[in-house]
Formats: structure tokens, sequence, C-alpha cells
């Protein structure tokens, strides 16, 4: 499970992580993987999935509004916005379905608490209480993660409410550029060995033990 904030040239990323999964992965319990894109900011809705054939939707934005020429149709009445087009091949070939008036009941007016109350997946909460809906989901299933990365946040500078849980820990990456190998100072042999230690600890082997024993 991920979250990530990207733009709407989303295709090639998630075309990568769909396909990212080793042969190792892909034999697991079920060999999923999900990838949650978080828009973040003020994202608009009715130019995003586009309601073209509405009268209502064109009364009200005569200016604002795209209309039935410029939008990649997915449908007899709805269309996505022209610099889509690569959200709009994925769903062309089955991999993305649009799932509109998603809430809750008697939505909070407030940005913040309807924040919390998205990634807590908890509107009856007063107060948000520390894990979110996807931490939760990954604290429950502690087993099947041990040793692995069971979840990743990628685009972000703090980790989504989603995400926190309080058995699993998940990592986070601003960009994917800094995931890359970070030997850290000192002279080029220090930094082979660092990485000849990193290699052979990461390596699965019967021998771990005998290694930690002989390189702690």
């Amino acid at each position: 499970a991920g979250v990530v904030s990207i733009g709407t040239t989303a295709p090639t990323f998630l075309s990568r992580a769909a396909f990212a999964a080793d042969e190792k992965t892909r034999h697991d319990k079920d060999g999923r993987i999900l990838v949650l894109v978080e828009l973040a900011g003020g994202n608009d809705g009715l130019n995003t999935v586009i309601p073209y054939a509405d009268d209502a939707y064109r009364k009200a934005r005569p200016s604002l509004g795209i209309g039935e020429g410029g939008v990649l149709k997915i449908d007899d009445y709805h269309g996505l916005h022209p610099q889509m087009g690569g959200m709009k091949e994925l769903h062309d070939a089955g991999a993305l379905r649009i799932i509109q008036g998603v809430g809750y009941p008697n939505p909070d007016r407030s940005h913040f608490r309807s924040m919390d109350i998205w990634h807590s997946a908890r509107p009856e909460d007063e107060q948000f209480r520390g894990e979110g809906w996807l931490g939760r989901a990954l604290d429950e299933t502690e087993e099947q993660h041990a040793g692995r990365l069971a979840a990743l946040a990628v685009g972000t500078n703090r980790l989504p409410r989603a995400l926190i849980g309080h058995k699993i820990n998940v990592p986070m990456l601003r960009n994917l550029d800094a995931f890359k190998w970070n030997a850290g100072a000192g002279s080029k042999a220090d930094q082979q060995r660092r990485r000849e230690l990193v290699e052979k600890f990461a390596a699965p082997s019967d021998s771990r033990s005998m290694r930690s024993k002989t390189y702690l």
C-alpha cells in the first residue's frame, strides 16, 4: 500500500508500480499491491470528471465549464479533463474505474476535521486518535509483513495520517530520487566496505546468524 502525491500524468508511474513486484511477490498470498493516489489541494472535481451532458453543469459554469468537444469522453454523460489522456488510456484498458458521490453522513465543514475523518475512516470520533485506516489494516495483518516493506509513502513531506499505526512503521520518501544508497562520509574504501556489509546482511541466507557474529 502506498500513498503518493502526483499530477494527472500518472499512468507511467502506476504502470511501473503495477509491474514492480518480483516473481516471489507475485506468488504471495494474493499477489496484489494497492497504490493509493492522494491529490491533496484544491482539486476541482467537476472539471476532473466532467458531467458535460448535464444542463445544470453548463448553466453553473458558463465560462469555467468544459464542453462536449473538449472533454475526453468515457460515456454519453461524463468525460475527463483534456489533460488526463493517460488516465483515459487506463480507463479504456479496464485498469481504472471511477466512483462518484463518495462521502460520509453529516459532513463536517472544517477542512482540517474533514481530512482527519478521511484519513481515519472514523467520522464518529470527535478527535483524531492517531491511527489511520491503512495503519489499522497493516496492524491487523502484522504477521504477513514480517521482514517485508509493508507500505511506503512517496511524494510527501510527512507521513499521511492514513498510514499511521501502532505496530507497523511506514517509511517515507519525499521523492523517488531520494531512494538511493548513501554510504556516508569517509574514504572510498570505507564506503565500499559499508556497502558490502549491507548487501551481505540483506541477502537471504541460512547463515545470516553466522555473518552477524562475524561482522558485529
